[in-house]
């Protein structure tokens, strides 16, 4: 967002670009929990 307004972007544009960054980054969250929910520790 700081990049955006920095450069005399608009608001709306800075939003956008920061909704769709958390968006992306849930899914990936969301990816790796789906990945690892079947993998059991290993006990020592």
């Amino acid at each position: 967002m700081t990049t955006v307004l920095a450069h005399h972007g608009s608001v709306a544009t800075a939003l956008g670009v920061h909704c769709l960054t958390a968006t992306l980054m849930v899914g990936t969250g969301l990816l790796f929990l789906r990945e690892t929910r079947g993998i059991v520790a290993a006990t020592p």
